[in-house]
C-alpha cells in the first residue's frame, strides 16, 4: 500500500542555535557513507515497577493507562485501575508518586469516597498536562473533567480544570467541539511553535474512513477546539500522543491495526505537526515479548 502527499521540509541552518533531530533526515540534504540506526528501549527487570493493589483494593485486578509528570522534584503518575470485584469495564482512577520513578506508593488522599470509605487515593478523571509556561501556580496544571468511565460514551461534558499540584482541581466552564476526540481525549501541550490561534494541541483517538485513528486538535484558550485531522496512518489506531522535544513534534505509535494494545511501538516525529514520519524505516523501538509472568 502506497500513501502520496507532500511533506513540508522545516527550514535549517548551520548558524541556527539549536538542537536537530536526525530521525526523519528531513534536514540532512545528502548522507554519504552512514547507517542510521535505532538503538531500541531496554525494559526494566524487574518489572511492573507499579501492579495491582492488596486485594479488596478499588485497583486490586489490574491498572494501565500511566501518565506520568515530573514536577518538584518528585515523580507523579495518575493512572487507571479496575478492581476485581466491580462491573467489568468500569475503571477509576488515582494518583500515586515516587522519588526515582521506580518505587511507588500510593498515598491516601481523602478526595473521592468509594464504599463508605475515603482511605484511598482516588482522583476525579481529568486528562492533562503539566504547563511549564503557565504564570499562574494555580494552573500549571490543565486539563479536562469527565464524569466517569461508564459514561463518557453518553455524557458528552468537557469541562476545563485547573490545578496547582495534579490532584486538586478547580473545575470550570464547558470546552467547545473536544468531544471529537474520544474515549477522554483532552489537552496534551501548549506549542509555542505555532501560531496563537493553535496554542494549544490535543491528540486522541478519532475515526477516519471507518478505522479508529490517531487525530489532532488545536485551541488558542484551551476552550474553543477546532482541527480533529487525523495523523499517522490511518490504519494504526492508537498511539502517544505527541510531545515537543528540541524543536521537533515526537510521537509514539503501536502498530496493531486490531485496536487491542499489544503491538509493538514504533516512534514518529514531524516538523510540522501534522505530517509525521516514522524514524527509522518503521523499526520497532519497543517490541512485546509474548510471555511474561506479570502479564
Amino acid at each position: 500500500r502506497l500513501y502520496f502527499g507532500t511533506v513540508r521540509v522545516p527550514p535549517a541552518s548551520v548558524d541556527e542555535s539549536r538542537h536537530f533531530l536526525f530521525l526523519d533526515m528531513l534536514e540532512a540534504a545528502e548522507v554519504q557513507g552512514l547507517d542510521q540506526k535505532l538503538n531500541r528501549f531496554a525494559k526494566y527487570p524487574d518489572n511492573p515497577i507499579l501492579g495491582p493493589a492488596e486485594p479488596g483494593s478499588w485497583d486490586d485486578f489490574g491498572i494501565n493507562f500511566p501518565n506520568v509528570h515530573y514536577d518538584a522534584g518528585k515523580f507523579k503518575m495518575d493512572y487507571a485501575g479496575h478492581g476485581s470485584g466491580g462491573a467489568a469495564g468500569k475503571w477509576d482512577h488515582g494518583y500515586a508518586e515516587s522519588e526515582d520513578g521506580i518505587h511507588w506508593t500510593r498515598p491516601k488522599l481523602g478526595l473521592i469516597e468509594m464504599n463508605g470509605s475515603r482511605d484511598n487515593n482516588l482522583v476525579p478523571w481529568i486528562p492533562h498536562f503539566l504547563d511549564d509556561k503557565e504564570p499562574d501556580p494555580n494552573k500549571r496544571y490543565k486539563g479536562v473533567w469527565i464524569s466517569g468511565h461508564t459514561r463518557w460514551i453518553t455524557d458528552f461534558s468537557r469541562r476545563l480544570a485547573y490545578s496547582a499540584d495534579g490532584i486538586h482541581w478547580e473545575v470550570g466552564q464547558e470546552t467547545v467541539n473536544l468531544t471529537s476526540l474520544l474515549e477522554g481525549g483532552g489537552p496534551g501541550f501548549r506549542d509555542e511553535l505555532d501560531i496563537s490561534e493553535r496554542r494549544f494541541k490535543a491528540v486522541g483517538r478519532t475515526i477516519s474512513q471507518g478505522h479508529r485513528a490517531l487525530g489532532m486538535m488545536w485551541s488558542p484558550d484551551l476552550i474553543h477546539w477546532h482541527g480533529e485531522e487525523a495523523i499517522l496512518d490511518v490504519d494504526d489506531p492508537y498511539g502517544q500522543p505527541a510531545q515537543q522535544w528540541r524543536g521537533r513534534y515526537v510521537a509514539g505509535r503501536i502498530l496493531d491495526p486490531s485496536g487491542e494494545k499489544s503491538g509493538d511501538q514504533i516512534g514518529a516525529t514531524s516538523g510540522s505537526k501534522m505530517d509525521f514520519t516514522c524514524a527509522c524505516m518503521h523499526l520497532t523501538s519497543l517490541m512485546v515479548v509474548i510471555k511474561q509472568p506479570w502479564r
